[in-house]
């Protein structure tokens, strides 16, 4: 009988600690809704799988909105980003880009772990893998170049007659060449800027004149909802 009333005292200590500490801090009722309405707002849209962003204006870039863009990303559950600007600048600055990333993941997303992977850094963020996103980012040697390079592999390596979709296939990913559900243009210019056209066959694009630094979750959604809302026939 003792054992009973210990337990359900520490109960209502419990449950008393825990209503004085959302009375003493009313934000925290507030961000447990919008976590719970999030995640709700998720479940409603279809998720792609590979998510790219093309920068058809060097001023509209924004490493900023890029490290959010890419977080929210991969708390959807997007397994690869890829981003793409002709001048290369993305690559450029590809170490300032992870470590935004990495420090807005840690402000932002605390208690969540978040595996996020850059192809292109010497020191990839990896965390536990729970949840793991790769970001591919390609610059001026990457668009149309990338296919030149794939094709003269192939030439190279393999008697023509002897040549396979396995071997095609396989020579396109070792070039990053691969086809993304959705795109994000960016910039004012209606052009793929020398993205790779062999990868944008039945591409979902998005056209925006620009990714603020202020870039939110809201606007992730909202890109999210335009995805869902579209009829894709895949080439049909």
């Amino acid at each position: 009988m003792l054992n009973v009333v210990v337990e359900l005292l520490r109960f209502a200590y419990t449950f008393l600690e825990v209503i004085l500490n959302y009375i003493s801090k009313p934000s925290l009722i507030i961000k447990s809704l919008l976590c719970s309405t999030t995640d709700n707002n998720l479940q409603s849209h279809q998720i792609p799988n590979h998510l790219a962003v093309l920068y058809t204006d060097k001023y509209a870039i924004s490493l900023e909105a890029l490290s959010k863009l890419i977080v929210h990303s991969a708390h959807a559950g997007i397994t690869k980003i890829t981003l793409y600007d002709p001048w290369s600048y993305i690559f450029s600055n590809r170490e300032i880009l992870r470590e935004l990333t990495n420090e807005f993941m840690h402000t932002k997303r605390p208690k969540e772990v978040i595996d996020i992977e850059f192809f292109d850094s010497d020191h990839p963020i990896i965390h536990p893998n729970f949840i793991h996103t790769a970001v591919k980012i390609l610059g001026a040697q990457d668009g149309r170049q990338s296919i030149v390079r794939a094709c003269q592999k192939l030439c190279v390596e393999c008697e023509p007659a002897n040549i396979t979709v396995e071997q095609i296939s396989e020579c396109l990913a070792k070039e990053h060449i691969c086809e993304p559900d959705f795109l994000l243009q960016i910039g004012n210019l209606k052009t793929m800027a020398g993205y790779s056209p062999w990868v944008l066959r039945i591409t979902e694009i998005l056209q925006l004149k620009s990714l603020p630094s202020n870039f939110s979750h809201h606007q992730f959604l909202s890109y999210l909802h335009e995805y869902s809302s579209r009829d894709r026939r895949i080439g049909r």
